[in-house]
């Protein structure tokens, strides 16, 4: 191995993105059983959509890279054990639990590959808000 080069140099980050019709919550949140998020945590599976439109046009390789942080959606997979209990957040509650689609600022947190699949982990307090549907926002 050249000392120069890293392990992730010979590793393919491949992610087909997420088929909204054809997706499971509950399934995209068991991808994540074997981590834990720490106590003031939030893990979220990024937002990409998928490299295929519904009609059979292919998104370029480039662009479909491009989008893995460029929008800062996700769903919220992981809940560290200590969210949103401090009691500063006694007036406005639980700001969202897992299951739902987040908006947050691309420099909250940090970005990860797990399991091949883009990740982010950010504090309780990076989510600048819920959403119903991750396709409501472009940048």
């Amino acid at each position: 191995m050249n000392m120069n080069s890293s392990f992730l140099d010979n590793v393919e980050f491949l992610d087909e993105g997420i088929d909204l019709a054809n997706f499971s919550k509950e399934a995209e949140i068991e991808k994540y059983k074997d981590i834990t998020a720490a106590p003031w945590e939030l893990i979220i599976r990024l937002f990409i959509e998928p490299p295929q439109t519904s009609d059979g046009i292919y998104i370029p390789q480039s662009v479909h890279d491009e989008q893995q942080y460029r929008a800062c959606v996700g769903l919220v997979v992981k809940q560290g054990c200590a969210v949103y209990l401090d009691p500063r957040y006694e007036q406005t509650g639980r700001w969202c639990e897992v299951g739902d689609w987040v908006l947050f600022p691309r420099h909250a947190g940090f970005k990860i590959h797990y399991e091949n699949m883009p990740t982010f982990v950010i504090k309780e307090d990076g989510v600048s808000g819920v959403l119903l549907n991750p396709l409501s926002v472009r940048r």
